[in-house]
């Protein structure tokens, strides 16, 4: 954000106003003095521009407005951490503004804010467990009641919890702690030291921070020629262009003779036609409508032209600021089609980058959430027409496309959606408006007629035509699109009529009595004669004769040329550069024809950057594809549609261009298409051989097309494994070795999209690194291999060791999500399931994926009516497809996920539910309240079970179930472990004592027979549930309080994790730990699961990391599961141990193989200096590179992470990027080796020239 004042003088003044913050340091005022304002002035000191509250202001500024325009333009946040800060209305806001400026950034794939926190007065747990109550100034008072935080107005801006789970946020992010030995208090003798220590610590790591950022926004521009050094200055400006967002209408114009009332009333002022009360639908403020509304009808009754004069009404434009974006996907779309269509509508607005982020995206969610973000609070409306649920597209996707509606929050101003269907299964939201053929013979299917044929409206009350017109009108039947169609061929007859224009009628009528035949559209979907009279007719006109003597004597035939379009996708347009070759003339002579069908109604001819395209409307295509049907097969047609894309060089010719953009609109239609033509024309073979080539598969990466291929890719393999018949006759005619590679490529496309541009080298070393694992045991692998070997761009870098994950190794999916990880779990059959939610908690995303990699996700925020009440716990159950949500008010909301509606709401708690879980067949859930009760659930009627289950004295932090759903345990800050018969409603036995701390996590046996507990007091208890005795004595070990327990189905097993780090693994029956501590983490233990037979746990931790542990041995199985950007949150295990699941704070849940491990790397970080002594030559890569030297002959070098080659034009291409943070570089500049220290392995690269 930059401003400039030409008016103010002084070169402090200016210099100040016209550049942004770059550092914005957040205090509360006791802090001011000796850390904040020091540390202030070293920043200023070192040239950083700085805001510092008044210190940064000037006489004549308003306050609020400068801290707001620094808070939203500042690099770099620093807050200074005290009780006084979390107690503050304007700190707190001031740590909302970057945490919210940090969610938009990643949601978006832009440059976030950097957070410091400074533990200086408030220590990581402090943050993580904040307690109000515990905080007392010098006088004796409670410092967050002086500052009113427990008002109403303080609580309606920010409640306790809220205030809470934005400090836990920011405790996650890495600071830099105080002197665990500084009290900070005045007599503090060391306080000083410890102080004075802390501001030059602080002021280090933001000084790194802020040079980090300037590097990357100035790029690399020095280099030791001049001209060479110009050039890169220019691209490194070029490559900081960001995104400008301008709103804009996205839809096309209906026709002028397209007759519609978008403002028609009635009497009693209510709208009377189909377009009027559509259009009030989507205007409504009503809060119960706001996701606007569906038109609902048949093919052909005008719904479509409906929608594209919505899109431009004078009301509409003046609600919707943000623009309006029509996409068309149709009976043909498939996922890969509805997400391009995402896409246009984001880069028409102006976010050409944002579209390109979303294009990377695999999942249909991921790029939901990028274009919510991109849109952010704008009011906009999307239309989108004629939606199926095929080809992949779900009956719930207009619930899922919902989520766009929440880019803005006023009823009043908020964004909407428009949809269309035909499609009786999809199920509806908002407003639903049927439209319905017009009365025969009325005054609105007359309009239409008439205002289509170009005729006086008089003309249909002439006696020389009344008749003519009528029973033109008889034979439309109402149906909007042929009395479009008959009127344009009356159109093109008058303008050709030599005689009086009126016998016109009379003419059209004979030729549509010509062809009075019936059809069915599809079954249920009936229509009469109408449409194919007029189409007939049409042809007709053209052609009289029906054409078929030209046929036989192989001349041109319109009826041929429109038989031909079958191959078209519905609701798509074929570029008229390959229509001419499916029609075998030139390009002008096609154009002519295709001018003159469209003139009767047959084609849709429209021209986008100077390439003309074909379309026809939908049932048009259903005609062409019966007439075809009729003569020589859709087949035929496909076969030489086929034959006319392997045209030009064939198709790998299409991989030679670099970049997302194709040379023409015909290649581009031809790459989208092919899968489908060549399905469809029989040539399976020579598809299944195209995708198994390296060119190929790099051409759909830098055209953002993986989701597209991967769809292909499975379709494929199953048919080829159903027409193949058995998995050995597979083997015996060698397809089982094809179908794989298929699938591991496919798979290290899908994980190489995030760590590749569209640098063909690049995208070569991702692909060859993830499948060379596999070459010597398929030849179809070492194929590809040897084609990227030969095709690669030289220069390009080809790895020696592991250098990025395996394709089809131990990470099987990610899944990213829109919001924080909460919960995951693992059901036996493999399937993933759990809930994510936003910062503020207002929010649930309820994810579940079973084990075929279906993906469904579902908000469940539409119906809360208000905003007010907090969500604060919820599980799934992956059976029954339920979800129990808790609440910051005591409620506890039933969902059925799948109709994703409320089932029962009830408000059994009197404060806070904290912790909720369902038994195994989902039948029955149980609650933990801040009110220190226990609840039972009956779920499918939504009543209590029972009454209370009270006995606690705090409030209940974690409850658990037994698999059927009889017995419940509860754990409290009580210090206690309470066991209860959920059919009796009575506690089994005493109180569980024994801790001398809170009861941080509680876990049963799958049998119901035993329970385990972990708490503050660094110890893990086993307790007998029909007893209610402790099962021998505390299992002791763990040196900080234990965060999670987990036990096995048998209940002879359990696992702890813990803040110390570790984790630690029980024998129950003899109360001994398993084998030392299992030790490998080097963060926090959050979460930790167990196998349903006790042979195998998993942890994971805030050092980002997932590990899998053998429960006899206590061992490691194989390396750390990495690739998570933030800390580990949750994780869950599937029955046998053979698959984990992790959740994580990043937004993301990764699935992984357990039983083939983690990769096995060539060299690990501990072993860097000898892996360099061997490899290398030891120079410094990253200290040269920064020098502007390049390698000596190629201009080979490292930036940022990534190994970069400089052309001869002055531009760059990545040729390598790594997964993991890359710590250092080493390079043998002699002989081409590359050597990296990243995340915990060594990546051994080499360049071939």
């Amino acid at each position: 954000m930059q401003e400039s004042f030409q008016q103010e003088t002084g070169p402090h003044r200016k210099r100040r106003k016209m550049h942004s913050t770059d550092v914005f340091i957040s205090h509360a005022g006791p802090d001011k003095l000796h850390i904040a304002r020091p540390l202030f002035e070293k920043l200023q000191a070192h040239g950083l521009n700085c805001f510092l509250d008044k210190i940064s202001m000037e006489p004549g500024d308003c306050g609020a407005d400068e801290m707001t325009k620094a808070m939203e333009s500042a690099k770099v946040g620093v807050f200074i951490l005290s009780p006084d800060f979390a107690a503050r209305k304007w700190t707190m806001r001031e740590l909302r503004c970057f945490l919210r400026r940090r969610s938009e950034a990643i949601g978006s794939g832009m440059r976030p804010p950097t957070l410091i926190p400074v533990f200086y007065r408030l220590s990581i747990r402090e943050c993580r467990e904040l307690e109000p109550k515990r905080y007392w100034d010098d006088e004796g008072n409670n410092i967050f009641e002086v500052e009113k935080f427990f008002s109403e107005e303080r609580q309606r801006e920010a409640s306790t919890d809220m205030v809470k789970r934005e400090l836990q946020e920011l405790a996650g992010i890495t600071g830099i702690e105080n002197d665990e030995r500084a009290t900070n208090l005045p007599g503090d003798v060391f306080g000083h030291d410890a102080r004075a220590n802390l501001v030059e610590r602080v002021f280090l790591w933001v000084k790194k921070k802020s040079d980090e950022d300037s590097s990357d926004e100035a790029g690399e521009v020095l280099n030791t020629k001049s001209q060479v050094e110009t050039h890169a200055a220019i691209t490194s400006i070029a490559r900081c262009t960001v995104d400008v967002f301008t709103p804009c209408i996205l839809a096309e114009h209906n026709p002028e003779e397209i007759y519609l009332q978008l403002n028609s009333r009635g009497i009693d002022g209510s709208p009377n036609t189909c377009e009027a009360r559509l259009k009030e639908a989507v205007l409504s403020t009503d809060r119960n409508t706001h996701i606007g509304a569906t038109a609902t009808g048949k093919g052909g009754v005008g719904k479509t032209c409906a929608l594209r004069a919505i899109a431009y009404d004078d009301d509409i434009k003046a609600q919707f600021l943000g623009g309006v974006y029509f996409m068309s996907l149709g009976k043909d779309a498939n996922v890969g089609r509805l997400i391009e269509q995402l896409c246009i509508a984001v880069e028409a607005s102006g976010g050409n980058q944002a579209a390109g982020k979303m294009r990377e995206q695999s999942e249909l969610s991921r790029v939901l959430t990028k274009m919510r973000a991109w849109f952010n609070t704008r009011a906009c409306l999307f239309i989108i027409d004629d939606v199926w649920a095929m080809n992949g597209i779900d009956a719930c996707i207009l619930q899922k496309l919902s989520i766009l509606a929440d880019t803005a929050g006023d009823s009043r101003e908020r964004s909407r959606l428009l949809y269309s269907t035909r499609d009786s299964e999809l199920k509806q939201v908002g407003k639903r408006v049927t439209f319905e053929p017009r009365e025969r013979e009325g005054s609105d299917s007359v309009h239409m007629l008439m205002l289509a044929s170009g005729a006086n409206p008089e003309e249909a009350n002439d006696p020389r035509c009344k008749e003519a017109v009528r029973e033109i009108l008889k034979l439309c039947a109402g149906l909007p699109l042929a009395l479009n169609v008959a009127g344009t061929g009356v159109r093109y007859m008058r303008d050709r009529w030599e005689g009086e224009k009126s016998q016109a009628w009379e003419a059209y009528l004979s030729k549509m009595k010509s062809r009075n035949t019936i059809r069915s559209e599809s079954p249920g979907d009936g229509y009469l004669l109408s449409l194919d009279a007029t189409l007939h007719a049409s042809l007709e006109i053209l052609q009289p004769g029906m054409g078929s003597d030209a046929e036989r004597l192989g001349q041109f035939s319109f009826r041929k040329i429109h038989r031909s379009l079958c191959v078209m996708k519905k609701q798509d347009g074929m570029p008229l550069s390959l229509v001419r070759e499916l029609w075998e003339m030139d390009y002008d002579s096609a154009e002519k024809y295709a001018k003159q069908m469209e003139r009767v109604g047959l084609v849709d001819l429209h021209y986008d950057k100077d390439c003309g395209w074909v379309r026809m409307h939908d049932l048009t295509h259903d005609f062409a594809v019966q007439e075809a049907q009729k003569e020589e097969s859709v087949t035929v047609w496909y076969k030489k549609l086929a034959d006319v894309c392997r045209q030009g060089g064939g198709l790998l010719a299409m991989t030679e261009s670099e970049g997302r953009e194709s040379k023409d609109a015909r290649e581009k239609y031809v790459f989208e298409n092919i899968y489908r033509v060549l399905k469809q024309g029989g040539y399976v073979e020579e598809l299944k051989n195209l995708f198994l080539r390296a060119r190929w598969v790099k051409a759909v990466i830098q055209r953002g097309s993986v989701l597209q291929y991967e769809e292909a890719v499975k379709d494929l393999n199953s048919f080829l494994r159903n027409t193949g018949a058995s998995e050995s006759l597979l083997r015996d005619t060698g397809e089982e070795d094809s179908v794989y590679a298929m699938e591991l490529m496919m798979r290290a496309a899908r994980l190489s999209v995030p760590f590749c541009g569209e640098s063909s080298a690049g995208i070569y070393f991702q692909l060859y690194g993830r499948i060379k694992h596999r070459a010597s045991q398929l030849g179809s692998v070492r194929r590809i291999l040897e084609e990227i070997e030969e095709h690669a761009p030289r220069p390009w870098v080809r790895p020696v060791s592991e250098c990025v994950g395996r394709a089809g190794g131990s990470l099987v999916e990610q899944i990213v999500l829109p919001n924080i990880v909460y919960e995951v779990g693992m059901d036996s059959t493999g399937g993933v399931y759990g809930h994510c939610s936003d910062l503020g908690y207002t929010r649930i995303t309820v994810f579940t994926q079973s084990p075929d990699k279906e993906m469904k996700m579902t908000e469940l925020d539409n119906d809360f009516g208000t905003g007010s009440r907090e969500l604060t716990c919820g599980c799934v159950s992956m059976s029954k497809r339920y979800a129990v949500i808790g609440y910051g008010d005591g409620t506890l909301q039933f969902w059925s996920v799948s109709e994703k509606k409320i089932l029962w709401s009830d408000c059994g708690h009197e404060s806070r539910v904290s912790s909720v879980a369902m038994s195994g067949d989902g039948k029955r859930a149980v609650s933990g309240s801040r009110d220190s009760s226990v609840r039972v659930w009956d779920v499918d009627t939504g009543l209590q079970i029972g009454d209370a289950l009270t006995g606690h004295t705090s409030l209940v932090s974690s409850v658990a179930m037994s698999g059927d759903g009889k017995r419940a345990v509860s754990g409290s800050y009580d210090d206690s472990v309470r066991v209860w018969d959920v059919d009796t409603g009575l506690q089994i036995g005493d109180a569980l004592t024994g801790h001398t701390d809170w009861v941080e996590s509680v876990a049963m046996s799958g049998d119901g027979k035993r329970a385990v507990s972990g708490s503050w007091d660094e110890s893990v208890r086993v307790w007998d549930v029909d007893t209610g005795l402790q099962i021998g004595d505390a299992l002791t070990g763990h040196t900080d309080r234990v965060e999670s327990v987990a036990m096995s189905g048998d209940g002879k097993r359990a696992v702890s994790g813990s803040y110390d780090e570790s984790v630690r693994v029980w024998d129950v029956d003899t109360g001994l730990q398993i084998s030392d501590a299992p030790t490998g983490h080097t963060g926090e233990v959050d979460s930790v699961a167990m196998s349903g037979d006790g042979k195998r746990a998993v942890s994971g931790s805030r050092d980002m990391s997932v590990r899998v542990w053998d429960v006899d041995t206590g061992l490691q199985i194989g390396d750390a599961l990495t690739g998570h950007t933030s800390l580990v949150s949750r994780v869950g295990m599937s029955g046998d141990g053979k698959r984990a699941v992790s959740g994580s704070w990043n937004r993301s849940v990764r699935v992984w193989d357990v039983e083939k491990g983690s990769t096995v790397h060539l060299g690990k970080l501990e072993d860097w200096q000898d892996i360099v002594e061997r490899f290398l030559n030891a120079e410094n890569l990253r200290a040269v590179s920064r020098t502007g030297h390049r390698h000596k002959r190629l201009k080979v070098f490292e930036s940022r992470g990534k190994i970069v080659h400089e052309r001869e034009d002055g531009s760059e291409a990545v040729l390598a990027q790594l997964e993991s943070t890359v710590i250092w570089w080493e390079v043998d500049d002699n002989h081409g080796v590359f050597v990296a220290a990243a995340g915990s392995r060594v990546a051994i690269m080499k360049l071939v020239v």
